[in-house]
């Protein structure tokens, strides 16, 4: 076994090594040729081994596991047991893995040589691939056939012999038979026949040949090709069955299927120049003297000069990309560009393919056209993107809409926008339509002159079938006639569809952005308008005025709220409908209705936000009532305590407080105040309670309590018909503080009352005069901690009664008291610790003296 052709395509000088072992002569026909074609990996060296006792490399699943075996082609010889010598051709498999892209080109010249050698083809096919196309070679297949008519045109147009091509269906089952698969064969091939001989009648009807006879006059694949099926059981699972058929269809080729003589009449001792001489022409693509190469040497050769052209071409369709990305080109720069591409890439591919098959050519340079279109539209879009860019990056997209320099505007256009941002009118569905507009017109203007070839080799038909609409918009006749020709200049404009959908979605995207600016910049003013409003309600009120009450605030918070709600809806409403004008992608408003509902909306909640603010210093509006009310009389005048008697003070101090503190009703909200809009705006109530920014009130309502005992709002409801804006937690400290404030005022009152002296005050004076006339005695007093303490003490407990602090001195001794106690047990335990440990010591080291 010699490797006649390696995996680098090259003939090897080895043929004439293998035909030394026949035993015929130099000038003898009496021997047979045979080939096997099918994919990798299906058994192709295992089955010529079983069938001609051969030696080829088989693939070892344990060693090497799944892999390329046979690589390039192998030649064989067997001449015992047969009638006349054999040789056999070993095929690389199709559809390798390891040969990548280059695979196709292999196949093709492998298929084309074994056809031109043998007297006989064994096409392997595992029968689960028998349905695809790929795997089961019918591709190949059809290529073969194809070939077979300038081969048998030459020569054997009488049909003298027909090359028979063995289908060998692999693994089958005890539910396959012969009969079956057969028919599936040749239902496959008599497809791939008529389409094959339709074209090639009509190829020898145009070209006006006189020995085709033969040809118009066949009916089926059969008249040329013999056909012969086997299925052949699984070699590893069915190893009898396997061998049984095996020689069957042995006997079936030595007996039967292979001729007396080698078909191509060739004798033996110019068997290698012959195969070296078609495998040569077939990689160098030069023509045969066998017609029948005519076809696969027309598609490889047209194929390799474009795959060369496209390579040439690559870097100058690469700089054009990146110019069209960097907005570098102008649209005649790109026409001048791609029809210089064109016109030389077409010049040059019908100077190398003229000489070839006309219908092959014509449809590789197709091909080829389609994909410099592809990459032309790719550039397109590329420069469309870019504009779509700029819309996407923009930071200011209020400043971008509001420019003046739009390309396409007509005079009497609705003006879209205003130097003033409050006075923008939004039209997003104008604004879409006059974009869009500029798009399509700078897309239109990406246009591609083909050349003259284009026109003359008809060729219009084909490419507007294949690009029309996916890669081009449209094709059409040049108006120009700065130049002189019989053919027609062709125009032809890409498609852009897919950017036209990227930039509306952009469109959409910004578009929400402005109307969401132009909305924020709305509210904006609108909530500040209300804050300002809704200040001045609780400014003007009177809390610190005894005499107001609670209910007098919400009546009044009442008849404003619904004055400032009118005046609003009538200062925002035309701004409102400007917004809402043209508007498509903002849905939650609708109507000049959401407006009057929206300040309703804000009008409360800013009201309830304003009041849980204002809640961290109302403590000192209370203690201002409360001394409005218990220190002044009614005329205005200050009291006087001394002599005053104590259960009139005291009452006084009791109503006082009482008064003071009916004023944190206003964290109470009744529910009344939301029926000033609740008749307009259905489930109004429900929204404020729901509103994002005063979530806690929902959280207050589960959470709700009568635990704290306060004024009720003075409506026609029930006690529960009201909510706390404020947890009671924080109205409870607010109440607390209050408290404590105002027991200090009445403390004061108390002791101006009974003393009938006001308390004083030590100015800071006196303190610097102990301390320089006493300092030997201040320094003896700060050397001693207990008469240093007992000092503090009695110091601080007579500061206080003279300032009237003495109930905070009390609270503060309780809290030091505390402390010390905590302090002293601490040390206390620590030291017991310490005495237990070292006792514990002690005891252990007696006990070991012991």
């Amino acid at each position: 076994m010699k490797q006649i052709i390696d995996y680098e395509f090259n003939f090897k000088e080895n043929v004439g090594e293998i035909l030394e072992y026949m035993d015929c002569g130099k000038n003898a026909l009496n021997y047979n040729v045979i080939s096997i074609l099918g994919s990798q990996s299906t058994g192709k060296s295992t089955l010529l081994n079983s069938l001609f006792g051969t030696n080829f490399k088989v693939m070892d699943k344990m060693s090497v596991g799944y892999c390329q075996t046979t690589k390039g082609l192998w030649l064989g010889v067997r001449d015992n047991d047969l009638r006349s010598p054999l040789l056999v051709w070993d095929v690389e498999g199709t559809d390798s893995l390891e040969r990548g892209e280059d695979r196709i080109t292999f196949e093709n010249r492998a298929a084309l040589f074994s056809l031109a050698i043998s007297d006989c083809m064994i096409i392997n096919i595992p029968l689960l691939n028998l349905t695809t196309y790929s795997s089961s070679n019918f591709g190949l297949l059809k290529t073969i056939l194809n070939s077979w008519f300038s081969l048998k045109l030459g020569e054997n147009e009488q049909g003298e012999f027909k090359t028979t091509l063995i289908f060998a269906i692999r693994d089958i089952t005890i539910n396959d038979n012969d009969e079956m698969l057969s028919k599936k064969i040749n239902q496959i091939l008599d497809l791939l026949w008529s389409q094959v001989m339709e074209v090639n009648k009509s190829q020898l009807n145009n070209s006006g040949g006189t020995n085709n006879s033969f040809i118009t006059n066949m009916r089926s694949l059969h008249d040329v090709f013999e056909v012969k099926v086997y299925g052949v059981p699984s070699f590893p699972n069915e190893r009898e069955g396997f061998f049984d058929v095996i020689g069957k269809v042995k006997s079936e080729i030595v007996h039967s299927i292979l001729p007396k003589n080698y078909s191509r009449s060739i004798p033996i001792d110019g068997y290698e120049m012959y195969c070296k001489t078609i495998w040569n022409c077939i990689v160098n693509c030069e023509e045969l003297n066998i017609p029948s190469q005519v076809k696969m040497i027309s598609k490889f050769r047209c194929e390799k000069t474009k795959d060369d052209i496209l390579g040439k071409m690559k870097l100058k369709i690469r700089n054009l990309k990146r110019s069209m990305e960097k907005k570098e080109l102008e649209y005649y720069d790109f026409q001048n560009i791609t029809y210089d591409i064109l016109n030389e890439s077409m010049h040059d591919y019908f100077e190398v393919t003229g000489r070839y098959d006309s219908e092959m050519t014509l449809k590789t340079s197709v091909s080829m056209l389609v994909l410099f279109f592809i990459e032309f539209k790719d550039a397109v879009n590329t420069r469309m993107s870019a504009e779509r860019q700029i819309l996407r990056e923009c930071k200011n997209i209020l400043e971008y809409y509001c420019k003046d320099n739009q390309d396409i505007i007509d005079e009497n256009d609705v003006k879209l926008y205003s130097n003033n941002i409050e006075d923008i009118i939004f039209d997003s569905n104008i604004w879409f339509e006059k974009e869009l507009k500029k798009f399509d017109h700078l897309s239109l203007k990406w246009v591609t002159e083909c050349p003259i070839q284009i026109s003359k080799y008809g060729l219009v038909e084909q490419i507007s079938s294949q690009c029309i609409p996916e890669i081009l918009s449209k094709i059409e006749k040049s108006n120009s006639n700065y130049k002189s020709t019989e053919y027609s200049e062709i125009l032809v404009n890409y498609n852009t569809n897919d950017q036209r959908k990227l930039f509306n979605e952009t469109l959409e995207i910004q578009s929400r952005k402005i109307q969401e600016k132009l909305m924020q910049e709305f509210f904006e003013s609108l909530i500040k308008d209300i804050i300002r409003e809704i200040t001045k309600i609780f400014n003007e009120f009177g809390f610190t005025n005894p005499k107001s009450t609670i209910n007098d605030f919400w009546m009044k918070a009442g008849e404003s709220i619904l004055k400032i709600h009118n005046f609003l809806f009538s200062k925002y409403e035309t701004k409102w409908s400007n917004l809402l004008k043209g508007s498509s992608v903002l849905d939650e408003y609708t109507c000049t209705d959401d407006l009057g509902e929206e300040i309703a909306i804000q009008l409360i909640v800013r009201l309830i936000l304003f009041i849980q603010q204002q809640s961290k210093y109302f403590h000192i509006q209370i203690i201002e009532r409360f001394k409005k009310e218990f220190e002044i009389d009614e005329d205005g005048v200050p009291r006087q305590w001394i002599g005053e008697d104590s259960n009139i003070l005291k009452e006084l101090f009791i109503n006082s407080k009482n008064n003071a503190l009916s004023i944190i009703g206003v964290f109470k909200l009744g529910k009344c105040i939301f029926e000033i809009f609740e008749p307009r705006f259905s489930g109004f109530y429900s929204k404020i309670v729901e509103h994002p920014e005063i979530e806690c009130i929902s959280l207050l309502l589960k959470n709700q309590s009568t635990n704290i005992e306060l004024p009720a709002i003075n409506c026609p409801l029930d006690e529960s018909s009201y909510i706390y804006i404020l947890p009671e937690s924080t109205i409870h400290e607010i109440e607390t503080k209050s408290i404590q404030e105002i027991t200090g005022i009445y403390s004061k009152a108390q002791l101006l009352q009974s003393t009938g002296k006001q308390p004083q005050n030590i100015p800071w004076w006196m303190y610097l005069l102990l301390i320089f006339f006493g300092f030997d005695e201040l320094m003896y007093i700060l050397t001693s901690p207990f008469i240093l303490t007992l000092l503090l003490v009695i110091g601080a407990f007579v500061y206080s009664y003279l300032t009237g602090n003495l109930p905070l001195f009390y609270n503060c001794s309780h809290k030091i008291v505390i402390i010390s106690s905590k302090f002293l047990h601490f040390l206390t335990g620590i030291l017991h610790n310490s005495l237990e440990s070292r006792n514990n010591k002690f005891n252990y080291k007696q006990n070991n003296k012991l």
